[in-house]
């Protein structure tokens, strides 16, 4: 439950706080009431079911943000509860449970994204560059430190790179050409307005693009055909 944040879900759905409490009480006493460990298990029960059809199935119903909607997935004649006490009944219910995620690359590869994006966010975010002309390669402007450093957070400049140097040189273009690229930007390797907009996307935005991407991706990457 609390590594669900990891795919992009919140955990609260999944009552973390209200186990946790039930959890300390319960170990806090000698003789636990049948009441505080029928609560127990009926609270994880709940969230065991929850968090398996969200991660099966995704959280958010996609024909009601399109009714148009025209992918369809079923259990495929399995019985839920059947599966479920499998699952419960396995050497690893954690293990069982990481099998309901989608295993593309694509979904893992947006589950990194995503750490690396809460890290960058607990670190203080990223700079925002301030607007001006238009930077070309070989020019100099008071903003190039600060567009080094945002590209090294990104991992598009390599850290040794973000120095203090005003000039746009070679390395900064290359790092801002493959920023653009992972944006569906021109790679022209310059400054311009739509690759400053972009740049100045708050991370806490970011994070939340990834999140909806992976719930997209629950929706649509278990077991792709060829």
């Amino acid at each position: 439950i609390r590594e669900s944040e990891e795919d992009g879900l919140d955990s609260r759905d999944y009552h973390l706080d209200a186990l946790e409490r039930l959890q300390r009480a319960i170990e806090a006493t000698p003789t636990p009431t049948p009441a505080m460990l029928t609560d127990f298990d009926i609270l994880l029960t709940d969230a065991l079911v929850r968090l398996s059809y969200h991660l099966m199935f995704g959280k958010v119903d996609p024909e009601r943000l399109d009714p148009s909607w025209n992918m369809s997935r079923e259990i495929n004649g399995m019985d839920p509860v059947a599966t479920i006490q499998l699952a419960l009944d396995s050497d690893s219910l954690y293990q069982a449970i990481n099998r309901e995620k989608p295993q593309h690359a694509f979904y893992t590869e947006l589950k990194a994204a995503l750490a690396t994006y809460r890290t960058i966010k607990a670190a203080g975010g990223w700079p925002q560059i301030p607007p001006g002309p238009a930077l070309k390669p070989g020019m100099e402007d008071e903003r190039v430190p600060r567009l080094r450093r945002r590209l090294s957070l990104t991992g598009d400049l390599a850290p040794r790179s973000a120095d203090h140097s005003r000039t746009f040189d070679a390395a900064l273009v290359e790092a801002l050409k493959a920023f653009q690229r992972r944006h569906g930007l021109a790679a022209d390797g310059a400054l311009g307005r739509e690759t400053l907009l972009a740049l100045n996307v708050p991370v806490e935005e970011r994070i939340q693009q990834l999140r909806v991407n992976l719930e997209r991706g629950r929706w649509i990457l278990h077991n792709l055909e060829s």
